[in-house]
């Protein structure tokens, strides 16, 4: 039996001209993969490594520690707009609160040390995609949290202090690319580790390290640590983050443990006078977060950190006069649902999971996902700040209703408010449901109502009631049989049964439907786990199951009807939210990241290449999920201001083509491109956000002109196989 509904409102795909390209190249059968949990942002993370690289105008983050204590070896790359996976033939060991640099002079990050099995004093170098391990003749102790900056006019990477298990560490070293040597100058700041920051101060042309708990700035010119006494200034007793914008020519302090809490509070150094920025939304406090300074954009970046443990995966920006992030900040006890006519989710409020204590902020924001991407609307104000509301679709091409929640003034509300698409607007039903909290909804897309049960109730505790909403009016249902009071449970509607599924909630096991016009238990075999956690229900039309998630647990059920069966993969334990999104075709959950459920990308490299005057060109991919807009292919290493041409077809192939150079695309496409002076090209090619393309493998390879090559004139990379994926 199909979905017809879900049919019926089948969204086209997008296509671009690449896409078009792509999609004309695409003749191979769908590859049939396990369905997995995927998502392309970092996960949340601690203590992590980040700097910007200036030649390529990225900012690129390093390991770090996550939630689970372990440490990381994974290498992102943010781009001004989104995240990218590295893929780099070697890494760095896993290790958190290393020093990481850009060395600007050749063109290569600088990484040093860390904490992994144990304190590390390994060197290591990211040229040209790639981690290459270095071995110096000298070089500092072993430790972590080192603060690392470099100085391009004397062009040396300065190493300042760090935790080497001993003491202070109060040492400063200098890495020129070839060898550390150690400083001894007369007085040097002293401080621990955690509690300072450094940077390169391009307007006063001088190392700036910045020491929080004594509210002291320090200066280092190659051969003097010179002390500035400035009195008032950020405090923050550890784990801050500084960088200097050069575009406004200040230091910028943000965030650090102080007073016993996380801080949110940004700070700004004009050379003269510290000053506090306070602007209107801005990342909750943290500590242990990375930042650099994206000097192509003129914003700091920050990411990660958290409350007390590595439990945040936010970006956000700050260009000076405001903060801005790329996905909802991290919440709890949201409203998430699918828009129908629109084709997006929409998710409202929450309470915020980035401030610590117990007065967290509510939410009163909306995010739109289009598939791809979330955006904030312009005009998005509606419903105040409140939790535990519920969001449902009201007929197919109706709105979404939201009824209800908790805020800080109204103990429960009984507002009633719809999204068009575009704007708020709240309802004035002559009839409607007491204020409540933590209840569940469901759209009935055949009898186009809204379907409401249970929830918190002032004065009652948890009710057994169950009303529907028909756009005009709330109408009690009074069924003989009904499930029993309960809060925190999930509901959705199955259109190929056309019931609304009710499960759990307040520790409860059980499964209910509704017709319309009564309850029936469904008396299953298996049941999901009775946790606590709020419930999250979504019907999948590719499977044509219901999928649980609970807040807390890894785990995830779907329900077909008749029983209950445990699901793989697993979802984030944080995820609280799910939702079935029909403009990609595929289930989204979502938690500190944003996670769908689909078949993987992947990039492989087959083949050898032809080496021209500089060796073999290295060709680079990106990570080539559906959607994603910048996708690229980079060349590496090959002959500088040169003419090439990437090769793009559908199938592999081994065709000499004179030397010792072998074509290795069936049937290509070729599309020009040139590389810069120091032999670095890049091709962008959005992948489309076409749900046809999932599976689809194509083949690429690069050819760059090199004349210095005297058996053919042609330098010529590996081969990558792309998969485009989710």
């Amino acid at each position: 039996m199909t979905d017809r509904i879900a049919a019926s409102h089948a969204r086209p795909a997008r296509l671009s001209a690449p896409g078009l390209a792509l999609t004309l190249l695409a003749t191979a059968p769908l590859a049939q993969s396990t369905p997995q949990w995927l998502s392309h942002e970092p996960s949340p993370r601690a203590d992590a490594a980040m700097a910007f690289d200036a030649a390529r105008g990225r900012t690129v983050l390093f390991a770090g520690l996550e939630r689970t204590g372990d440490a990381l070896a994974d290498t992102w790359e943010w781009d001004g707009h989104g995240w990218q996976p590295m893929r780099t033939g070697s890494s760095p060991s896993a290790r958190r609160g290393a020093a990481m640099a850009y060395d600007s002079t050749r063109d290569c990050m600088v990484l040093f040390g860390g904490l992994g099995t144990g304190r590390l004093d390994d060197t290591w170098e990211l040229k040209d995609g790639n981690w290459y391990q270095r071995t110096p003749a000298h070089r500092p102790a072993p430790r972590y949290d080192a603060r690392l900056a470099y100085d391009p006019i004397r062009q040396v990477t300065v190493l300042f202090g760090g935790n080497d298990g001993a003491s202070l560490a109060d040492e400063t070293w200098e890495w020129d690319g070839q060898d550390w040597t150690r400083r001894t100058p007369a007085t040097s700041p002293s401080t621990t580790a955690s509690a300072c920051a450094m940077t390169w101060d391009a307007g006063r042309r001088r190392i700036a390290l910045y020491d929080a708990r004594l509210r002291q700035l320090w200066e280092w010119d190659g051969t003097t640590w010179t002390s500035r006494s400035l009195g008032a200034g950020p405090f923050s007793a550890r784990e801050f983050t500084m960088v200097h914008d050069a575009r406004r020519s200040r230091l910028v302090v943000f965030g650090g443990y102080g007073y016993h809490l996380p801080s949110d509070e940004l700070w700004e150094w004009d050379g003269a006078n510290w000053s506090q920025a306070q602007p209107g939304d801005r990342p909750g406090g943290r500590s242990r977060h990375t930042a650099a300074y994206d000097a192509l954009r003129g914003e700091m970046v920050i990411f990660g950190g958290g409350l007390s443990t590595p439990d945040l995966a936010e970006t956000w920006t700050w260009d000076g006069t405001r903060w801005s992030t790329p996905r909802p900040p991290q919440r709890s006890d949201s409203t998430l649902a699918e828009n129908l006519p629109r084709f997006r989710l929409v998710l409202f409020g929450g309470i915020s999971d980035a401030v610590a204590g117990l007065d967290r902020p509510l939410l009163d924001d909306t995010w739109l996902w289009d598939g791809y991407r979330w955006t904030r609307p312009m005009n998005s104000q509606g419903p105040s700040a409140r939790r535990s509301a519920a969001l449902a679709q009201l007929r197919a091409n109706g709105p979404l209703v939201l009824f209800g929640g908790q805020d800080d003034q109204t103990p429960l509300l009984d507002d009633t408010w719809t999204w068009s698409g575009s704007i708020w607007q709240q309802r004035t039903p002559a009839t409607r449901p007491a204020g409540r909290a933590a209840h569940a909804m469901a759209g009935d897309l055949a009898r186009g109502v809204v379907v409401m049960f249970g929830g918190v109730v002032r004065g009652r505790g948890n009710v057994d009631e169950t009303w529907e909403y028909d756009g005009t009016n709330w109408v009690q249902r009074n069924p003989a049989l009904a499930p029993p009071p309960r809060s925190g449970h999930g509901m959705t509607y199955d259109p190929v049964r056309r019931r609304t599924i009710l499960y759990g909630g307040d520790g409860l096991n059980d499964t209910w439907e509704w017709d319309g016009t009564s309850w029936t238990q469904r008396a299953t075999s298996n049941r999901p786990p009775a946790g606590r956690g709020r419930k999250s229900l979504a019907f999948d039309p590719n499977r044509g199951i219901v999928v649980l998630a609970e807040a807390g647990s890894a785990l995830t059920w779907g329900f077909d009807g008749t029983d209950w069966t445990p699901l793989q993969p697993r979802v984030d334990a944080e995820a609280a939210e799910l939702a079935f999104d029909r403009a990609s075709d595929r289930l989204v959950a979502l938690s500190s990241r944003t996670a769908v459920l689909g078949a993987p990308s992947a990039v492989q490299t087959y083949s050898n290449g032809c080496p021209g005057s500089r060796g073999v060109p290295l060709l680079s991919a990106g990570d080539p999920w559906l959607g994603n807009s910048r996708f690229r292919l980079d060349v590496l290493g090959a002959r500088g201001s040169s003419l090439g041409v990437l090769a793009l077809g559908a199938g592999a192939a081994n065709l000499p083509i004179g030397g010792t150079c072998v074509l290795l695309v069936r049937q290509p496409l070729t599309i020009p491109f040139s590389t810069s002076p120091l032999g670095f090209g890049t091709v962008p090619l959005a992948v489309p956000e076409a749900p046809l393309l999932r599976g689809i493998d194509l083949f690429t390879q690069a050819v760059v002109a090199d004349p210095r090559n005297p058996s053919l004139g042609l330098a010529v990379s590996q081969g990558l196989k792309l998969t485009l994926g989710d």
